[in-house]
């Protein structure tokens, strides 16, 4: 199972607040399922999100989650309604559990909140970038560098001596069959 933590307090909260508005069961299903990566062909935008989600038994849902009387253009980078309503939101999934939200409407929303948790952190890390920044000739030096050292040392199977292993006694004779098998066929000659 992936874990996920959500960075930002605003959509934690928001989940939380959706969390609380159906059934626990239903929920914690729509994170297994979420966690799981049971989300498929997700798609978003200003006024709905719609995603294929796949159950436990292989089959596929379409789910989907319209926000009602959101104006398009209102708020691009996060949900389209300040806290979760159901007069506001209006659910839908092909397994047909009815008007409230099921686990497949619950995964496709936790998706959602991952999205746009995932967004975030990149909007506020994309100042700073974590990583140096290396330009392509100090990165092929740099790697010509790594060739040519590792060239020069023996494989490690070459260095390799049974006879200083302390083994079981009986394990020794079978430890050397093997042994000598490898080494024969990577082309060595027989431990010494």
């Amino acid at each position: 199972m992936t874990p996920f933590f959500i960075h930002d307090a605003a959509l934690a909260g928001w989940l939380t607040a959706f969390a609380g508005m159906m059934e626990t069961t239903r929920f914690e299903r729509g994170l297994f399922l979420c966690r799981n990566r049971r989300v498929w062909d997700y798609h978003a935008s200003e006024t709905r999100i719609h995603a294929t989600v796949e159950d436990g038994q292989s089959v596929f849902y379409e789910a989907e989650i319209i926000w009602k009387g959101s104006a398009p253009g209102s708020n691009k980078a996060a949900l389209p309604i300040k806290h979760p309503q159901r007069d506001l939101m209006h659910y839908s999934c092909t397994c047909g559990f009815g008007p409230e939200p099921c686990a497949h409407v619950a995964a496709l929303l936790i998706y959602r909140i991952i999205d746009l948790d995932k967004k975030h952190q990149t909007r506020r890390s994309s100042g700073s970038p974590v990583l140096p920044d290396f330009d392509d000739t100090a990165y092929r030096r740099m790697f010509s560098e790594f060739r040519s050292s590792v060239q020069k040392k023996s494989p490690a199977v070459e260095n390799f001596h049974p006879d200083k292993l302390q083994v079981r006694p009986y394990f020794d004779d079978m430890m050397h069959l093997i042994t000598g098998q490898v080494m024969k066929n990577y082309g060595h000659d027989e431990p010494r």
